[in-house]
């Protein structure tokens, strides 16, 4: 056999295609699965770019969270401790999680979605999980997972009674102005003919959307007769 053929007779070079095929799709496969997962690649880079979001510098997003921590009895992060935490240098401890959820909510303004929620609480636990120093317990983490969906959850609530109220004043105030036309319509018109023509073309001004400019020659005429 000659010593660049392999048993099937295809040169050697050309053997070696095939598996390297299979492992470019297998890298694919797992690169399709990783999307699914947080958008950010590590932790630090999901801080970066909550702290971004609200055009912080390092040192003005370490002196804004300064109270949650102390609230906590955490160890308060210097500039450079929370910048190497940020390039992935740095595994966060878990104690500092929570306090730093906080104060970049409650000192920073910063605003959480239910995924940014997620994503801090999975990338965070994917670089704890990495270190055998800083690992926690199964039951610490499914705790802070709860803590965390609980106190997002309650943000995202804060709102919406507001808006429902301001939306159910509205309604109401223009309910109440519409019974109080139609009280002087009633007083008022009952000597008019063709007062049903005058009532619609009146009430339309209550609905803009409803209401077209060929109605008001229509109704000039009924005052006028």
């Amino acid at each position: 056999m000659p010593p660049h053929q392999n048993m099937s007779g295809a040169p050697e070079h050309m053997a070696f295609q095939q598996p390297q095929r299979s492992s470019e799709m297998e890298h694919l496969r797992i690169v399709r699965k990783q999307s699914q997962e947080p958008r950010y690649v590590h932790f630090g880079a999901l801080q970066q770019s909550l702290r971004d979001r609200v055009g912080y510098t390092l040192k003005q997003f370490i002196e804004a969270i300064v109270p949650a921590f102390r609230e906590a009895d955490v160890p308060e992060l210097g500039v450079k401790t929370y910048g190497n935490l940020e390039r992935d240098e740095r595994y966060p401890h878990y104690q500092e999680l929570w306090p730093l959820l906080r104060g970049m909510v409650e000192c920073c303004r910063i605003q959480f979605s239910a995924q940014d929620g997620r994503d801090f609480y999975r990338l965070a636990r994917l670089k704890i999980d990495a270190s055998k120093k800083w690992r926690r317990s199964e039951a610490d983490w499914h705790q802070l997972e709860q803590d965390i969906n609980a106190y997002i959850g309650a943000l995202q609530e804060e709102h919406l009674p507001r808006e429902s109220e301001e939306t159910a004043h509205v309604e109401a105030g223009q309910k109440e102005e519409r019974q109080r036309i139609l009280r002087q319509l009633d007083q008022d018109t009952s000597h008019i003919l063709g007062r049903e023509l005058w009532l619609e073309c009146m009430l339309s001004y209550l609905e803009p959307k409803a209401a077209t400019t060929r109605n008001l020659p229509r109704m000039q005429e009924i005052c006028r007769s």
